[in-house]
């Protein structure tokens, strides 16, 4: 059995983690940027076979982040046939706050 692959998250390209203090709704390339306020960029990979991206076990640790902050996460993807024709892609974007 294959895991489901949605049309946004393109298979084997280049996918970077980034995280911001606050939401936003900012239109870029073939999609929108969520993550605002204080945007840092976290960690690079490659995405699988089926589109899917994996940062950890410890990225917690590794980019030090502690119980109670509230981050918004997504990934800018390389994304070569996107709808618009651009080169890039954003997945949606979620907002985490870290529990004890």
């Amino acid at each position: 059995m294959t895991e489901p692959r949605d049309s946004y998250s393109p298979e084997r390209r280049t996918a970077l983690l980034f995280t911001g203090t606050s939401a936003v709704n900012v239109f870029h390339d073939n999609g929108v940027r969520c993550a605002g306020g204080t945007v840092i960029r976290r960690q690079v990979t490659i995405s699988s076979a089926i589109g899917s991206a994996v940062w950890g076990p410890g990225l917690t640790a590794l980019i030090g982040w502690s119980s109670g902050q509230t981050y918004v996460v997504q990934v800018w993807n390389r994304d070569n046939g996107g709808l618009c024709g651009h080169s890039s892609n954003f997945t949606s974007a979620i907002q985490v706050t870290l529990q004890p």
